[in-house]
């Protein structure tokens, strides 16, 4: 025995109707869809072709009935002329000629001076415009008509195609019309099918002149195309975005690898720095000192050796100073428990702004922090100095500023530099410190600038290592002269890092 379906499980008809009634239409095939419609309005042509013909079939009956009714009186008139007086006769002809229903046909009747008393019907025309078109001339049949006073009427009968030809002529154009347009309404339709089936390709258009701009979402959005070869395209497009957004994050991963293992080679060496060098620096010092104090003894000790000894002592202290600035370069974050904070990061950008300062033979170079608040309103800095930096971002920071500053301190020649950080927070309600959301980092200078920046993004270690960090960490690194068009146009650098929710990085 079968079990029964569970509530949630079990699917009734009308389940299945309101379900199939949500679901999308699939796609239709585009010569499908023209044929369909032009067949459509080819057969609205042929039913408005069919309710003229038969309006035409009726008003030519008509027509037709008439003029066999107007010869018909006309027989009737000349058989019994000679019964009636010429004035009566005359009236009714005339009113034959007025009802004008006589067809294809000429009567004339001449009085016995050769002077014409009635014509009815239109006269033959003396030419035609076209040919092909002209007849031979028109059968005439003429006879006498006796009248009671002896006296005889001459009457002539005369074929006129010329109404015929008017009535064909006038058929053919309305045939030709309604061909005319039912092509054109043929052509509308097809075009109308096509224009609004491909309309959907501006925006696959400006999708895909996005992906240079690193923006993949307009693909992944792509709505459900009305057409399959259109909707085929979108999924391959959709299906690329996916792996763009797959194959990038890939590179970040590798590109954050490769980064990390240069940290992790720097900390290797400044170790090796620390533990070896420093040591046998410190052993040396220690040893110089005893021989200085030594050599300070009474005489005969050598003052001039004394000396060298103190030079020997005051070389190592140097040299053990600039090992620790060294082994701060190469750990810059390394400190004794102490955690990543803005202020911590300020602290260490310190430094290498002097520096600068000093390779530029005593230039400017300015730090400059501005915190707000996401509604644009500025921050105190106190507030935001304790605030938490990613380790990832912190390390980004003070090597991209430290490259920067090192670029400008040897190439720019410039007499000003500026190192500038913006920071955007979460401002929270509850009194706590607020959380870090994104970090706007740049560098200007006042040098020469550079002369081709595509060519310099792609080779060495500068610019290209700067775009190469800020890429791995989701950003993007944005290079331009500061003054377009100056003697000294100078370079500004700028990216943008997004921190994540409580400030943790992407």
């Amino acid at each position: 025995m079968t079990p029964p379906l569970a509530p949630e499980l079990a699917a009734t008809p009308a389940d299945t109707r309101a379900a199939a009634a949500a679901a999308p239409r699939p796609p239709v095939d585009l010569p499908r869809l023209v044929v369909r419609r032009a067949a459509a309005v080819v057969a609205a042509g042929f039913v408005i072709a069919l309710v003229l013909g038969v309006a035409r079939m009726q008003r030519d009956v008509a027509d037709e009935l008439a003029g066999a009714a107007a010869l018909a009186r006309l027989a009737e008139v000349l058989a019994t002329a000679a019964s009636h007086d010429d004035a009566e006769v005359l009236d009714r002809l005339r009113a034959l000629q007025a009802d004008g229903a006589l067809r294809h046909l000429r009567l004339t009747v001449r009085g016995p001076d050769g002077r014409d008393l009635v014509g009815i019907g239109a006269a033959p025309s003396a030419g035609w415009p076209w040919p092909a078109l002209a007849a031979a001339a028109p059968p005439v049949s003429s006879w006498p008509l006796a009248r009671p006073d002896g006296a005889a009427w001459q009457v002539t009968l005369v074929a006129s195609p010329d109404s015929e030809r008017r009535e064909a002529i006038a058929s053919g154009l309305e045939s030709a019309a309604l061909l005319v347009l039912l092509a054109a309404g043929v052509l509308a339709a097809v075009g109308w099918s096509v224009r609004r089936s491909l309309r959907p390709l501006r925006t696959m258009r400006r999708a895909i002149g996005r992906i240079e701009h690193e923006d993949r979402d307009s693909l992944r959005r792509l709505p459900p195309m009305p057409v399959a070869e259109l909707e085929s395209i979108a999924a391959a497009l959709r299906h690329m975005a996916g792996a763009l957004d797959a194959a990038q994050t890939h590179q970040r991963r590798l590109a954050q690898q490769v980064l990390t293992l240069q940290e992790d080679e720097r900390q290797r060496l400044a170790r090796e720095l620390h533990d070896e060098f420093g040591q046998r620096l410190t052993a040396m010092r220690v040893d110089a000192a005893w021989l200085h104090k030594r050599l300070q003894g009474p005489p005969p000790a050598d003052a001039e050796l004394a000396t060298v000894s103190a030079s020997i002592g005051a070389q190592c202290e140097r040299i053990q100073l600039d090992i620790r600035q060294l082994l701060t370069r190469l750990r810059p974050l390394d400190g004794e428990g102490e955690a990543t904070t803005l202020q911590r990061l300020a602290d260490l950008l310190a430094p290498l702004a002097d520096g600068t300062r000093r390779a530029l033979g005593g230039g400017a170079c300015t730090v400059r922090w501005h915190a707000e608040d996401a509604a644009g309103r500025p921050v105190p800095w106190a507030r935001v100095a304790a605030c938490a930096l990613p380790q990832a971002a912190a390390l980004a920071l003070y090597r991209i500023s430290q490259e920067a500053l090192t670029n400008v301190a040897r190439h720019a020649r410039a007499s000003e530099a500026t190192l500038a950080l913006r920071v955007v927070v979460d401002a929270a309600g509850d009194g706590t410190a607020p959380r870090l959301r994104t970090i706007e980092w740049s560098v200007e200078d006042t040098g020469v600038g550079i002369a081709d920046l595509d060519a310099a993004l792609r080779r060495g270690n500068g610019l290209a290592g700067l775009h190469e960090r800020v890429w791995a960490l989701g950003g993007d690194l944005r290079c331009a002269p500061r003054a377009p068009g100056a003697a000294r146009p100078g370079l500004a650098l700028a990216a943008r890092f997004e921190l994540g929710a409580g400030g943790r990085a992407p």
